[in-house]
């Protein structure tokens, strides 16, 4: 059997280091597309959202202070005020983060979804109690026209459509909830994660110095950071290349936040 040309053996290398610089670099590239398409999506969301929030803020000032007679309403003020300051207050801090981050992250994602879906029970809150307000307001419901028709009164203008702007408000808070919970997911899918080999030395030291055959020593070697499920298979063939140069290596964990801890090498008599 003739052996294999070692020049060969070098070009197949090469190839094979630009083959997986080259996958990694166009992952690098599509990852980034992702996370501008979402972080768009979020923003032009959160900006509706504001919007919305500021429109039924007015509308409820509106009715504290040209209708602070009539029965109930200030209960459903209260209602209105506190869900729009909320969803205001939230969505500030967030676009506050974005420019006081040099990545312009935000808040955590995790955090949006618990406000989201807070605020989406506010919503429904709101939108309930202001629809049975408006259906039970008989006294103030309709207005005389030129003392002989009716029609219905401005303040229930104002109630039918804080119901629509609160109901397009819970929606928005919910498709912000589910926005939310994909950046969660991706970001899980794209941890970088530090796969690790544990290697056992047999009749060699960690240093390459020559030791019995009854020596043994555990070692714990780090190799480049994988990103996440879709890469398990590059992780593996790094894995397997560690395995192919490094001698004795025959055990492996996985270690998520990139760092591996020391381990206090062991001694053991080979037994027969």
């Amino acid at each position: 059997m003739e052996p294999r040309d070692a020049g060969l053996d070098d070009d197949e290398g090469g190839d094979n280091r630009y083959s997986r610089d080259y996958e990694e670099h166009h992952d690098h590239q599509r990852q980034t597309r992702q996370r501008q398409k979402w972080k768009t999506a979020r923003t032009i969301v959160g900006a509706f959202s504001l919007v919305l929030s500021l429109a039924l803020l007015g509308l409820g000032i509106k009715m504290s202070v040209a209708y602070d007679e009539v029965h109930l309403i200030h209960v459903s003020v209260a209602f209105i005020g506190f869900t729009a300051a909320t969803s205001i207050a939230w969505q500030t801090f967030e676009f506050i983060a974005r420019c006081l981050r040099r990545d312009g992250r935000g808040i955590y994602p995790g955090a949006h979804v618990g406000v989201h879906i807070c605020l989406v029970l506010a919503c429904v809150a709101t939108t309930g109690y202001v629809c049975f307000w408006v259906s039970q307001g008989e006294p103030w419901k309709f207005v005389e026209v030129h003392g002989q028709q009716t029609a219905y009164s401005p303040l229930y203008h104002i109630g039918i459509v804080v119901v629509i702007i609160t109901a397009m408000l819970m929606l928005v808070h919910f498709i912000l909830s589910i926005l939310a919970c994909q950046v969660i997911r991706r970001k899980e899918d794209y941890e970088p994660s530090m796969p690790v080999v544990r290697v056992r030395y047999d009749g060699v030291g960690p240093d390459g110095t020559a030791r019995p055959l009854s020596y043994r020593v555990t070692e714990v070697i780090s190799l480049p950071p994988y990103n996440g499920r879709h890469d398990l298979d590059d992780a593996a063939r790094r894995i397997s290349m560690a395995r192919g140069h490094v001698r004795g290596a025959d055990e492996i964990s996985s270690s998520t936040n990139g760092t591996a801890s020391p381990r206090t090498p062991e001694k053991s008599e080979r037994s027969g």
